[in-house]
C-alpha cells in the first residue's frame, strides 16, 4: 500500500468572513437542458459521412445522430440570421 503524501507547504485559507459571495453566473438547468421536439425523417446519407459522423462520435462520446443533427440546427441558424 503507497504511503500518503504530506504536504508542508499548503497556504493558509483565509477565514470565512473574508470570503466573498460570487454571483451565480450558470443558466437554470431548464435552458442547459432544453427538450426539443424531434421529428423522425429517413435521409440517405453517403457511407462516408456516416463513418465520419460515426468515429467522431465514438471519439467524444455521443450519439453520432444527435450530431448530425446539432450540426444542421447550427446551419438552419446560420441561414435563418441571413
Amino acid at each position: 500500500m503507497k504511503q500518503p503524501k504530506i504536504y508542508t507547504d499548503n497556504p493558509e485559507l483565509p477565514d470565512l468572513d473574508q470570503l466573498v459571495r460570487v454571483p451565480d453566473f450558470l443558466p437554470p438547468p431548464e435552458v442547459l437542458a432544453k427538450a426539443q421536439v424531434v421529428e423522425r425523417v429517413t435521409i440517405g446519407l453517403s457511407q462516408h459521412v456516416v463513418s465520419f459522423f460515426r468515429k467522431q462520435a465514438k471519439k467524444h462520446k455521443v450519439s453520432y445522430q444527435r450530431m448530425i443533427r446539432e450540426l444542421l440546427d447550427t446551419y438552419v441558424g446560420r441561414m435563418e440570421q441571413s
